[in-house]
């Protein structure tokens, strides 16, 4: 099985639902973090800094799957797909 390389592909997917709780963890971390803040508009002296999310399927010692992970990732070092 490949991991998927966007969120469509992740909600698209037979482990849907894991993906699903995967990023709304880690959107989580990010608010807890502050890091992360939705804006309505952004201000004309301010530039959006752009990201990526990395999907990666953790397997144990069998080679099954054990968990799915995600990271976000500014995109200067993503290997997402633009």
């Amino acid at each position: 099985m490949s991991e998927p390389r966007t969120l469509k592909e992740a909600l698209l997917s037979p482990h849907s639902k894991q993906w699903e709780k995967a990023v709304e963890s880690e959107f989580n971390q990010l608010v807890k973090a502050k890091v992360f803040d939705w804006v309505e508009h952004l201000p004309n002296d301010k530039k959006a800094v752009s990201s990526c999310i990395v999907f990666k399927e953790k397997l144990d010692g069998y080679g099954n799957m054990s968990s799915l992970r995600l990271r976000s990732s500014l995109k200067v070092s993503c290997r997402c797909q633009v």
